[in-house]
Formats: C-alpha cells, structure tokens, sequence
C-alpha cells in the first residue's frame, strides 16, 4: 500500500514537471517567433546596411544580459529554494536592485556616447534617435528577463506565461500592422519593442510585488551571497562577450555591413530551434537545483544525461534539414540577397547543436558550484577567438566567422564535459566515504 502511495506520488509529480516544462518551452517558442518574424519581416522590409545595424544593437543586448544573468539570475536561481519567508524576498529585492543599477550604468554611458558623437551617425539613420531607442528597449527588455527568471525559480511558470504572451502577442500585432503598411523601419521597430516589453514587464512586477521587499536586515551577508557565486558568472559574461558575441563586431571590422547582416539573417535563421534550447534552459536550471538538493549527485548526472538526449534529438533533425533545403528556406524566408550562403549556414546551425549540448553541462556545473569550470573553458575559447578566429575571419570572411563557432564550441563542451563527469565522480565518493551514502 505504501508503495502504491509512492509510485502515485510519483506519477503526479511527473506529471506536474511534465507540464510545467512544456509552458516554459511554449513561453521561450512564443517569444522566438516573435523575434523571427522581426529578422524575416525586417530584412524584407530595409537594405541590408540598416538590417546590419539591428544586428549589432542585438549583440549588445545580449552582453547586458549575459552580465545581468552572470550576477542577479544564476545566483538567485541556485539560492533562492533554500530560502524562505521575508529572508527570500529581501534576496529577490536585492537582485532587482542589482539590475536596476546595472541598467543605469549601461545606459549612461550609451547617454554619454549621444551627447558626444561627432554627428556623422546622425546624417545617415537618425543614429541617436535610434541609440536613445535602444537604451529605452534595453531598459524594459533586461527587467522583463528578471522578473521572469524569478518567477521561474520559484517553478512558477504560469504568471510568467501569461504576461509574456501578452507582450509577444502584442509585437507580432504591431510588427504585421507595420509591414502591411509598408512602414516598417528599424525606427518604428523599436517604437513597437519598447511597448511590447513594458507591458509584461509592469505585469510581472505588479504580480511578483508581495514576494520583493527592500531591507537594511542582513543586506551585506545577502550581496555577498550573490557576489559569491556571481563573480565567476560575471567573468563567464565577460569571455562569452569577447568568444562569441564580439563576432559580428570583427566582421564588420574586417569585412563590410553586407556581410554583418548576412551573418545575422544566418544566425537568426539557425536560432529557429533556440526555442527549445531556452525553454529547457529557463526550466532545467532551477529543476536541476531543487533535484541536486533532495536528491544528491547520482539525480542531477541522471538530470544531465537525459537532457543532452532531450535537446539532440531536434537539433540534428534541423541540421538535417537545413543541410538539404538551407539555401532555399533563406531565399523564401528573406530574399534572393542572403541566400548563396549554404556552408555558412550549416556550419553555424551545428554550432548550435553542440550548444544545446553545453546547456545542460552549464547549469549542472552551476548548481554543484563549479562555475570557474565554465570560466575556464570560456578562457579557452576566448584565446581560440583572439589568436585562431580572427586569422579566419580576416582571410575568410563569413565563412571564418562560422568556422571559428564550431571550433571553439567542440573545444569548449568537451572541457566541461570532462570537468562535470570528473567532479560529480568525485562527489559521488566523498559522499560514501563520509556518509556510505550516494
């Protein structure tokens, strides 16, 4: 009977993972429609110097956000289900404290840049309209990804899916009207991207405001705890910065705008599989970080494992594809200009597969606090960029931008996997020697 009690609990509880998994994919899936339909839609819509332009202002997004992650999300992911109580919400409100002040330095040193540009920018592009744009997307975009990552640390998955529904409902709404109107411009893009974030961003911090409280109680010993495990996660933003997020800046260093943009259409073409890649990222770290404390290392390897297995199942199926009809896809999706890229293509979506791979590995990595091992393997990717990656992209273009990708990736997950089968082994036999326990 006690048995049977069990396997029924057990069953529930699966079930409830199950489900809760699949809003979080169909969260992330919404969102990444929402941000393929603005490559297809805007590359259509605009010549590929201005396409280039949004490229680049995605690739800093993306560095804000990697450092937001590196010092407010991880450690408030890993931390957060061993609170409880008015202790819990003072460490959620010193994470929004975190991120409110890292927005106010970003943004004022891009204000700061504005007011003294030479003015050359703003003949061509509206350049500082544009920058003052970004900023303000920028603002509610990095507060959006916190609340949400908050909310499902707590495996609160619901509140979040419905104010993000909102906002990706709401940018595809705008992003059609436009295009259909023939008014769509990186401009009014932005105009649209800000409404679309500041809705379910003002949705989420009226919903989560009972859990977020300010206090001078324990204030220190809480920063430090962020510090503690951000530190290394803020070092990590910073290498993935310079390995992979600095690529489009050194091909537009080395090449021209044209191929800036076709990079970025091949990019976000490949990326039509992230929504799983996120989906499961958003939901597998903190599952992971409860499952590591209930259960030990032997669940979390099992977690692990079974990921990777998850994740490649679709990626290889869209490699396949893409191998077969890439070229084609680019030219129906975008126009005949990106299209006569193949290699390129393929080469940046099985750069994409090994990432799935790593995905899991990271966050194993980070709920058994081993990140400086990440830090490590970023280091070394880093160097391959610097004194590998650049020769490639300088002699090859494109085509060196997608070789660097998969080299540095292949090098990299294999480090940390070896590091994570190394490290869990390890604890796996301190815990037996000590307890006789796994």
């Amino acid at each position: 009977m006690k048995a049977n009690l069990q396997d029924y609990n057990l069953a529930i509880k699966m079930k409830k993972s199950i489900k809760q998994g699949i809003i979080v994919v169909l969260d992330f899936g919404l969102m990444s429609l929402a941000s393929f339909a603005i490559t297809v839609l805007l590359a259509k819509s605009v010549i590929p110097e201005e396409y280039s332009l949004y490229v680049l202002a995605t690739s800093l997004i993306l560095m804000m956000l990697s450092v937001q992650k590196a010092l407010v999300i991880t450690p408030y992911t890993v931390i957060a289900p061993k609170l409880k109580g008015i202790e819990k919400k003072s460490f959620q409100g010193i994470g929004l404290l975190i991120t409110t002040i890292l927005l106010i330095l970003s943004l004022t040193s891009l204000v700061t840049y504005i007011a003294y540009t030479d003015g050359k920018y703003e003949q061509a592009n509206q350049f500082s309209l544009l920058l003052s744009l970004f900023c303000l997307w920028t603002f509610f975009y990095v507060l959006r990804e916190q609340m949400r990552f908050s909310i499902l640390a707590d495996l609160n998955v619901k509140a979040g899916f419905m104010a993000n529904v909102t906002g990706s409902v709401l940018i595809l709404l705008v992003l059609g009207w436009l295009f259909i109107r023939d008014d769509l411009t990186l401009q009014t893009l932005l105009y649209g991207l800000i409404l679309s974030t500041a809705i379910p961003t003002l949705i989420m911090l009226i919903v989560e405001n009972k859990n977020i409280t300010f206090s001078t109680i324990n204030f220190t010993s809480q920063l430090a705890k962020y510090w503690s495990i951000g530190r290394w996660n803020l070092i990590n933003a910073l290498l993935y910065s310079g390995a992979n997020l600095s690529i489009p800046w050194l091909i537009l260093f080395y090449s021209d705008k044209k191929s800036v943009a076709v990079y970025g259409v091949c990019l976000a073409f490949a990326s039509v599989a992230n929504p799983l890649l996120r989906g499961v990222n958003g939901y597998l770290f903190p599952k992971m970080s409860h499952g590591y404390k209930d259960k030990g290392v032997s669940n979390l390897w099992r977690l692990t494992r079974l990921s990777i297995l998850v994740m490649l199942v679709p990626f290889f199926a869209w490699l396949l594809l893409i191998s077969i009809w890439g070229d084609s896809l680019i030219a129906l999706f975008y126009s005949t200009e990106y299209a006569g890229y193949q290699t390129v293509l393929l080469l940046i979506v099985f750069k994409m597969t090994i990432e799935a791979i790593s995905t899991p590995i990271n966050s194993a990595l980070q709920t058994i606090e081993k990140a400086y091992i990440i830090t490590a393997a970023l280091l070394i990717g880093l160097l391959i960029t610097v004194f590998v990656g650049i020769n490639l992209i300088e002699h090859y273009g494109l085509l060196g931008a997608a070789l660097l990708g998969v080299l540095s990736s292949t090098i990299m997950v294999l480090i940390k996997f070896i590091a994570l089968r190394w490290s869990t082994q390890k604890i796996n036999d301190l815990n037996l020697i000590v307890t006789g326990t796994e």
